[in-house]
């Protein structure tokens, strides 16, 4: 279906389990997000332009979280 994402897609693989930070200024919001696909866990950034109540343009960047003997810092979150 045109238009669809991961987030909207009715057979998404990828599911979000917690939102770890959400900030919004202006018309725009970003979160930051724990999500899983398949029992491996993702870190998500989505960036959401809202006008008028509504969505209207939205990005973001899905990256997997390495195991935590490989984090070099405190990790994603």
């Amino acid at each position: 279906m045109p238009g669809e994402t991961s987030l909207t897609a009715p057979d998404r693989s990828l599911s979000y389990r917690e939102i770890v930070l959400l900030v919004g200024q202006g018309s725009f919001v970003a979160t930051l997000c724990r999500a899983d696909r398949e029992g491996a866990e993702y870190a998500r950034v989505d960036l959401f332009r809202v006008e008028d109540g509504e969505v209207v343009e939205h990005w973001d960047n899905v990256e997997p979280v390495p195991p935590r003997e490989e984090w070099v810092n405190s990790g994603k979150f």
